[in-house]
């Protein structure tokens, strides 16, 4: 396989890919830039690309800084035909060995990170703001989701699913009523399927949700994936506020924000007065 290197200090690309074709491995050099620290503007001109393009490299190799080096993939992701790329930072320093890989005993209890640190001192305030984030992540969606899951368990005796299609000439409605899980989404897969072959967009109807968890959002979001890709669109309606605050912790409450039409309004009162038939 082909790489092509590009990132890092000084001439680090160009030792990195000297020692690469020096082990005489299944990996080849095929170029390596490095270029000056700058913009991503100025790191994505017509020279640099040419270079990448020209190379016959299989695999394009970044390392930018984390931030900049997906900006700079994204920006060019139309101008570069290297099938394969990716960001992996200092594995070029760790190639060149102008930065000495942590030893087997941190790499296996996770601590890399620290004697990457203790290696580039400069990384102690990106590893800070991640640690932050990553605590702000699991107090406020981790810990409180998994709260609700074993709540539930603890609270309710286990509930089927029952799934129900109403139709009427323009709009589908599918009907969820009990727990919306893992164990029920072979069931719920069947509904959504007939679902699909209607032909027509389809409205949710949530209000008999006790639970859900997160098979059942990936279920829900294939079931939207394909509708989209056929011209169609999905609504959920009528969600009660405790699942409502279900799919903000799971990151998914974009999918209950989405405006009501009138269309959808209409529909929505039909439903809670039990006015459309069932198909």
């Amino acid at each position: 396989m082909k790489v092509y290197l590009f990132g890092g200090a000084e001439d680090v690309a160009a030792l990195a890919g000297q020692k690469l074709n020096a082990s005489k491995g299944g990996i080849v050099c095929a170029g390596s830039s490095s270029p000056p620290f700058c913009s991503v503007e100025e790191m994505s001109t017509e020279s640099y690309i040419e270079a990448i393009n020209t190379s016959g490299a299989d695999f394009l190799v970044l390392a930018l800084g984390a931030k900049k080096g997906q900006l700079w993939l994204r920006r060019n992701h139309h101008k570069v035909r290297v099938p394969v790329r990716s960001h992996l930072g200092a594995v070029i320093n760790f190639q060149a060995g102008t930065v000495k890989r942590a030893p087997a005993v941190f790499r296996r209890c996770g601590l890399e990170w620290l004697w990457r640190i203790k290696e580039e001192p400069q990384l102690w305030k990106r590893y800070f703001d991640d640690g932050l984030s990553l605590i702000v992540l699991v107090s406020t969606h981790i810990v409180p989701t998994m709260v609700a899951h074993w709540r539930h368990r603890l609270m309710w005796r286990r509930q089927n699913l029952q799934v129900a299609l109403h139709q009427q000439n323009e709009i589908l409605a599918v009907t969820l009523h009990g727990d919306a899980c893992a164990r029920h989404v072979n069931q719920a897969t069947g509904y959504f399927q007939r679902a699909l072959a209607f032909e027509k967009p389809v409205v949710i109807d949530l209000k008999g949700v006790r639970f859900i968890d997160a098979r059942f959002f990936g279920l829900l979001l294939m079931l939207r994936k394909e509708l989209r890709e056929r011209g169609r669109d999905v609504r959920f309606l009528r969600c009660p506020p405790k699942i409502a605050r279900l799919f903000r912790l799971n990151g998914f409450d974009y999918l209950i924000a989405q405006p009501i039409t009138g269309r959808t309004s209409v529909i929505e009162d039909k439903i809670g007065q039990g006015a459309i038939s069932s198909g």
